[in-house]
């Protein structure tokens, strides 16, 4: 095992240590009752709102892939792409991409390159979207100088991404010939990447960002609608500022999943304010619904995918 794989390790382990060791805060009688609260009827809202993620999930992935220069995929085959990304995820983490490209691969014929370039366009309209969302709780919230401070440092970083795309999309070839001299282990896989990058141009990468958007808007409703229920004397603002700091973890997840790293990330969001305890509880019900849903949709998934044969 090389050292930079050890340390991995270790991040995962000590995260994941400290998001069990935080669960002793909670009580059983807590947990018992927010899981009562929870009658079908919320049930069934919190799973609407998980499919109507996932179908503006498949619609990114399917434009993302048809402006990269992909044969068209039917949204069916999208849905199953998403799903089995989230099935991975619990497993893979950030591999879990990876997994999604070798399905989409060999079992419905998409380019490596294809499939890279579109994966590279939808994680940047998300995170774009995220930094644009991001400073608006924080600035809005007059709690401190700090409040003002993390909001001017997302639009910092809103700012560096896009300098740092338009450098990268400029310099392509270069940065491409360079991964291929510095990493020949993978030199195979890299090869496989487009000479040049194809740009989605401004009008698709609008239709990227409004669907990123969207997303982002449905997984705020769905912690909306558990804590209307299990705690709604949590401000929706504070919730605002939780669940931004947790969907950084869920771009760029650095446990399988993004387990106990989001769901810390969302508890730490209400430490200031005295609602760790609560915001925890609304992460792992949300957590729960999540894995679920994952699972069961995942499995379709797997089952419509390899139980045809490519056309």
């Amino acid at each position: 095992m090389t050292l930079g794989r050890l340390r991995k390790l270790l991040l995962v382990i000590t995260l994941l240590a400290v998001f069990f060791l935080s669960l002793r805060s909670l009580k059983v009688d807590q947990l018992a009752y927010a899981v009562q609260s929870l009658g079908p009827l919320l049930l069934a809202g919190l799973a609407l709102l998980l499919f109507a993620t996932r179908l503006f999930q498949a619609l990114l992935l399917r434009l993302s892939l048809r402006k990269s220069g992909s044969p068209p995929l039917s949204l069916g085959q999208c849905l199953d792409l998403v799903a089995s990304k989230g099935l991975f995820l619990q497993v893979a983490g950030g591999g879990a991409v990876v997994a999604q490209g070798w399905i989409a691969r060999d079992r419905l014929g998409i380019r490596v390159g294809d499939f890279a370039n579109a994966a590279f366009w939808r994680i940047h309209a998300q995170l774009a979207s995220l930094l644009m969302l991001a400073p608006l709780p924080f600035l809005a919230w007059h709690g401190g100088s700090w409040q003002a401070i993390t909001g001017w440092l997302f639009v910092a970083g809103l700012i560096m991404l896009m300098l740092a795309t338009a450098w990268l999309v400029r310099d392509w070839p270069r940065w491409r010939q360079f991964l291929l001299r510095r990493l020949p282990a993978v030199s195979p896989q890299l090869d496989a990447l487009p000479g040049q990058m194809v740009t989605p141009g401004v009008v698709g990468w609008l239709g990227y960002l409004l669907l990123s958007f969207l997303i982002v808007a449905l997984r705020f409703a769905r912690l909306c609608l558990i804590a209307a229920v299990v705690a709604p004397e949590i401000p929706a603002l504070l919730l605002a500022k939780a669940f931004v700091l947790a969907e950084v973890t869920v771009i760029l997840p650095l446990t399988p999943g993004g387990l106990g790293v989001r769901e810390l990330a969302l508890a730490a969001g209400g430490g200031l304010q005295n609602a760790f305890d609560t915001l925890l509880l609304i992460a792992l019900l949300d957590l729960a619904l999540v894995l679920l849903f994952n699972l069961a949709h995942g499995a379709i998934a797997q089952a419509r995918l390899f139980g045809s044969t490519r056309d």
